[in-house]
Protein backbone atom coordinates (compact mmCIF):
# COMPACT_ATOMS: atom_id res chain seq x y z
CA UNK A 1 0.00 0.00 0.00
CA UNK A 2 1.17 3.51 -0.88
CA UNK A 3 0.34 6.53 1.41
CA UNK A 4 -0.39 9.65 -0.98
CA UNK A 5 -1.79 12.10 1.43
CA UNK A 6 -0.47 14.41 4.74
CA UNK A 7 -2.46 14.27 7.74
CA UNK A 8 -4.24 17.60 7.95
CA UNK A 9 -6.30 19.39 10.47
CA UNK A 10 -10.60 18.40 9.21
CA UNK A 11 -12.37 21.79 8.82
CA UNK A 12 -13.50 23.36 11.57
CA UNK A 13 -17.04 23.68 10.27
CA UNK A 14 -17.43 20.01 10.97
CA UNK A 15 -19.60 19.02 14.32
CA UNK A 16 -17.68 18.39 17.54
CA UNK A 17 -17.47 15.58 19.64
CA UNK A 18 -18.78 16.29 22.92
CA UNK A 19 -19.39 13.54 25.50
CA UNK A 20 -23.28 13.80 27.18
CA UNK A 21 -23.00 15.11 30.62
CA UNK A 22 -25.38 12.78 32.07
CA UNK A 23 -23.26 9.68 29.95
CA UNK A 24 -20.36 11.03 31.98
CA UNK A 25 -22.19 11.34 35.21
CA UNK A 26 -23.39 7.56 35.24
CA UNK A 27 -19.97 6.71 33.81
CA UNK A 28 -18.44 8.14 36.46
CA UNK A 29 -20.71 6.46 39.36
CA UNK A 30 -20.04 2.59 38.13
CA UNK A 31 -16.54 3.32 38.45
CA UNK A 32 -17.42 4.30 42.20
CA UNK A 33 -19.35 1.05 42.88
CA UNK A 34 -17.68 -1.29 40.35
CA UNK A 35 -14.08 -0.04 39.25
CA UNK A 36 -12.38 -1.71 37.01
CA UNK A 37 -9.00 -1.12 34.92
CA UNK A 38 -9.18 0.76 32.16
CA UNK A 39 -8.62 -1.35 28.70
CA UNK A 40 -6.43 1.55 27.04
CA UNK A 41 -4.21 2.49 29.78
CA UNK A 42 -4.40 0.06 32.90
CA UNK A 43 -5.18 2.10 35.74
CA UNK A 44 -8.27 1.80 37.41
CA UNK A 45 -10.83 3.83 36.90
CA UNK A 46 -13.70 3.08 33.85
CA UNK A 47 -13.85 0.48 31.81
CA UNK A 48 -12.36 3.04 29.13
CA UNK A 49 -11.12 6.13 30.61
CA UNK A 50 -11.59 9.61 29.94
CA UNK A 51 -8.43 10.63 28.78
CA UNK A 52 -8.50 7.20 26.81
CA UNK A 53 -11.54 8.19 25.29
CA UNK A 54 -10.61 11.79 24.23
CA UNK A 55 -7.70 10.44 22.69
CA UNK A 56 -9.56 8.30 20.77
CA UNK A 57 -11.98 11.05 19.63
CA UNK A 58 -8.76 13.42 18.85
CA UNK A 59 -9.08 11.63 15.56
CA UNK A 60 -11.86 13.80 14.55
CA UNK A 61 -9.76 16.87 14.44
CA UNK A 62 -7.86 15.04 11.38
CA UNK A 63 -9.17 14.27 7.96
CA UNK A 64 -8.47 10.68 7.35
CA UNK A 65 -5.49 9.19 6.04
CA UNK A 66 -5.63 8.30 2.70
CA UNK A 67 -3.96 5.19 0.97
CA UNK A 68 -4.08 3.27 -2.50
CA UNK A 69 -4.14 -0.41 -2.40
CA UNK A 70 -2.64 -2.26 -5.35
CA UNK A 71 -3.27 -2.70 -8.89
CA UNK A 72 -5.57 -3.56 -10.40
CA UNK A 73 -8.31 -1.71 -9.34
CA UNK A 74 -5.96 0.88 -7.27
CA UNK A 75 -8.49 1.22 -4.38
CA UNK A 76 -8.70 4.47 -2.60
CA UNK A 77 -8.84 3.68 0.96
CA UNK A 78 -9.67 6.43 3.63
CA UNK A 79 -9.38 5.18 7.86
CA UNK A 80 -9.44 8.15 10.92
CA UNK A 81 -6.33 6.55 12.07
CA UNK A 82 -3.39 4.20 12.90
CA UNK A 83 -4.30 0.55 14.31
CA UNK A 84 -2.32 1.61 17.89
CA UNK A 85 -3.28 2.10 21.50
CA UNK A 86 -5.99 3.32 22.55
CA UNK A 87 -8.71 3.20 19.83
CA UNK A 88 -7.06 -0.75 19.46
CA UNK A 89 -7.98 -1.25 22.44
CA UNK A 90 -11.62 -0.54 22.23
CA UNK A 91 -11.83 -2.37 19.02
CA UNK A 92 -10.27 -5.89 20.12
CA UNK A 93 -12.69 -5.49 23.26
CA UNK A 94 -15.70 -5.36 21.32
CA UNK A 95 -14.58 -7.89 18.71
CA UNK A 96 -12.93 -10.62 21.15
CA UNK A 97 -13.31 -9.82 24.65
CA UNK A 98 -17.44 -9.75 24.42
CA UNK A 99 -17.53 -5.53 25.31
CA UNK A 100 -20.15 -3.91 22.87
CA UNK A 101 -20.64 -0.99 24.83
CA UNK A 102 -16.84 0.37 23.30
CA UNK A 103 -18.63 1.07 20.41
CA UNK A 104 -19.69 4.58 21.93
CA UNK A 105 -16.36 5.40 22.03
CA UNK A 106 -15.43 4.53 18.34
CA UNK A 107 -19.13 5.52 17.18
CA UNK A 108 -18.20 9.25 16.30
CA UNK A 109 -14.09 8.70 14.82
CA UNK A 110 -16.01 6.21 11.90
CA UNK A 111 -19.17 8.82 11.76
CA UNK A 112 -16.34 11.67 11.14
CA UNK A 113 -13.94 9.55 8.67
CA UNK A 114 -17.06 8.94 6.13
CA UNK A 115 -18.11 12.57 6.56
CA UNK A 116 -14.93 14.13 5.83
CA UNK A 117 -14.47 11.46 3.23
CA UNK A 118 -17.63 12.70 1.41
CA UNK A 119 -16.71 15.86 1.67
CA UNK A 120 -13.16 15.81 0.28
CA UNK A 121 -14.20 12.95 -3.01
CA UNK A 122 -16.60 16.30 -3.68
CA UNK A 123 -14.57 18.77 -3.03
CA UNK A 124 -11.75 17.22 -5.41
CA UNK A 125 -14.72 16.13 -8.07
CA UNK A 126 -14.12 12.64 -7.76
CA UNK A 127 -17.92 12.16 -6.79
CA UNK A 128 -20.38 14.40 -8.61
CA UNK A 129 -22.75 16.57 -6.15
CA UNK A 130 -25.69 14.22 -7.69
CA UNK A 131 -24.05 11.65 -6.69
CA UNK A 132 -26.28 9.10 -4.06
CA UNK A 133 -23.83 7.22 -2.12
CA UNK A 134 -24.60 3.58 -0.86
CA UNK A 135 -22.21 1.57 1.52
CA UNK A 136 -21.58 -2.03 1.03
CA UNK A 137 -20.29 -3.47 5.07
CA UNK A 138 -17.41 -6.20 4.72
CA UNK A 139 -19.54 -9.13 6.20
CA UNK A 140 -18.34 -11.15 9.30
CA UNK A 141 -18.49 -14.97 9.14
CA UNK A 142 -21.65 -16.28 10.40
CA UNK A 143 -20.27 -18.58 13.22
CA UNK A 144 -18.45 -15.40 15.00
CA UNK A 145 -21.51 -13.24 14.64
CA UNK A 146 -23.15 -15.97 16.33
CA UNK A 147 -20.43 -16.44 18.88
CA UNK A 148 -20.40 -12.83 19.70
CA UNK A 149 -24.20 -12.15 20.18
CA UNK A 150 -23.99 -9.27 17.35
CA UNK A 151 -22.31 -8.19 14.50
CA UNK A 152 -19.69 -5.24 15.57
CA UNK A 153 -19.44 -3.45 12.38
CA UNK A 154 -23.11 -2.93 12.18
CA UNK A 155 -22.58 -2.25 15.98
CA UNK A 156 -20.61 0.74 15.24
CA UNK A 157 -22.47 1.92 12.34
CA UNK A 158 -25.63 2.27 14.48
CA UNK A 159 -27.58 6.00 14.33
CA UNK A 160 -24.61 6.43 11.89
CA UNK A 161 -26.49 9.65 10.00
CA UNK A 162 -24.22 8.98 6.68
CA UNK A 163 -25.07 4.99 6.79
CA UNK A 164 -28.59 4.63 8.13
CA UNK A 165 -31.17 3.52 5.77
CA UNK A 166 -28.11 3.40 3.20
CA UNK A 167 -26.56 0.43 3.49
CA UNK A 168 -26.56 -2.38 1.17
CA UNK A 169 -25.24 -5.86 2.39
CA UNK A 170 -24.29 -7.42 -0.75
CA UNK A 171 -21.71 -9.59 0.26
CA UNK A 172 -21.86 -12.48 2.53
CA UNK A 173 -18.97 -14.43 4.16
CA UNK A 174 -18.45 -17.95 1.95
CA UNK A 175 -18.76 -21.44 4.48
CA UNK A 176 -15.18 -21.79 3.46
CA UNK A 177 -13.94 -18.98 4.94
CA UNK A 178 -11.48 -18.45 8.18
CA UNK A 179 -10.43 -16.34 10.40
CA UNK A 180 -7.85 -13.68 9.22
CA UNK A 181 -6.45 -13.08 12.02
CA UNK A 182 -2.44 -13.75 11.77
CA UNK A 183 -2.90 -14.64 8.03
CA UNK A 184 -0.27 -13.08 5.62
CA UNK A 185 -1.21 -10.67 2.62
CA UNK A 186 -1.53 -13.64 0.36
CA UNK A 187 -3.20 -16.27 2.54
CA UNK A 188 -5.65 -13.41 3.40
CA UNK A 189 -6.11 -12.66 -0.20
CA UNK A 190 -7.09 -16.08 -0.84
CA UNK A 191 -9.38 -16.46 1.86
CA UNK A 192 -10.98 -13.35 0.70
CA UNK A 193 -11.60 -14.50 -2.40
CA UNK A 194 -14.23 -16.90 -0.53
CA UNK A 195 -17.19 -13.81 -0.12
CA UNK A 196 -20.25 -14.15 -1.97
CA UNK A 197 -22.49 -11.58 -3.33
CA UNK A 198 -26.05 -11.68 -2.81
CA UNK A 199 -27.62 -11.05 -6.12
CA UNK A 200 -31.09 -9.66 -5.12
CA UNK A 201 -28.78 -6.56 -3.62
CA UNK A 202 -27.02 -6.18 -5.99
CA UNK A 203 -29.42 -4.22 -8.70
CA UNK A 204 -29.49 -1.44 -6.02
CA UNK A 205 -26.08 -1.03 -6.87
CA UNK A 206 -25.73 -0.82 -10.23
CA UNK A 207 -28.28 2.67 -11.17
CA UNK A 208 -26.02 5.43 -12.79
CA UNK A 209 -26.14 7.77 -10.65
CA UNK A 210 -24.85 5.15 -7.42
CA UNK A 211 -21.68 5.21 -6.15
CA UNK A 212 -20.49 2.35 -3.68
CA UNK A 213 -18.34 2.75 -0.83
CA UNK A 214 -16.89 -0.02 1.13
CA UNK A 215 -17.00 -0.21 5.45
CA UNK A 216 -14.91 -2.41 7.30
CA UNK A 217 -13.41 -1.60 10.70
CA UNK A 218 -9.45 -2.28 10.03
CA UNK A 219 -7.27 -1.85 6.80
CA UNK A 220 -4.80 -4.46 7.62
CA UNK A 221 -2.64 -5.59 3.98
CA UNK A 222 -6.28 -4.46 2.15
CA UNK A 223 -6.51 -7.84 1.04
CA UNK A 224 -9.89 -8.30 1.92
CA UNK A 225 -11.04 -4.81 0.43
CA UNK A 226 -9.35 -5.55 -2.44
CA UNK A 227 -11.24 -8.92 -3.39
CA UNK A 228 -14.85 -7.43 -2.36
CA UNK A 229 -14.17 -4.45 -4.73
CA UNK A 230 -13.40 -7.35 -7.33
CA UNK A 231 -16.32 -9.38 -6.85
CA UNK A 232 -18.79 -6.78 -6.72
CA UNK A 233 -16.78 -5.51 -10.40
CA UNK A 234 -17.39 -8.91 -11.56
CA UNK A 235 -20.94 -8.25 -11.59
CA UNK A 236 -21.01 -5.04 -12.42
CA UNK A 237 -20.43 -2.69 -9.86
CA UNK A 238 -17.96 -0.19 -9.65
CA UNK A 239 -16.43 0.78 -6.59
CA UNK A 240 -15.40 4.31 -5.51
CA UNK A 241 -13.91 3.83 -2.52
CA UNK A 242 -13.44 2.29 1.20
CA UNK A 243 -13.98 3.68 4.62
CA UNK A 244 -12.36 2.26 7.43
CA UNK A 245 -11.87 3.19 11.46
CA UNK A 246 -8.14 2.54 11.68
CA UNK A 247 -5.21 1.16 9.02
CA UNK A 248 -2.64 -1.44 10.65
CA UNK A 249 0.55 -2.82 8.98
CA UNK A 250 0.54 -6.54 8.14
CA UNK A 251 2.51 -7.84 11.27
CA UNK A 252 -0.25 -6.92 13.46
CA UNK A 253 -1.37 -10.28 14.14
CA UNK A 254 -4.47 -8.86 16.48
CA UNK A 255 -6.86 -7.54 14.05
Amino acid sequence: MQEIAARTLAPSCLKAVRAHPLHEFLADLQSLVLPCRCLGCGRFDRLFCVPCTNAVRALTRFMPLETTLAQPLALPVFSAGAYASPGKDALIGIKHEDMPGLAKVLRPVFEHTIETTLCELRRSKTLASDARVLFVPLPSRASKVRQRGFDHLSLLLRDNRFTRKRTVRALRAGGARSSQVGLDHEARLVNSRRLKVTPAKLELLRHQHIRVVLVDDVCTSGATLTAAAQILATHGVSVSCAVTLFRVEIRDSTV
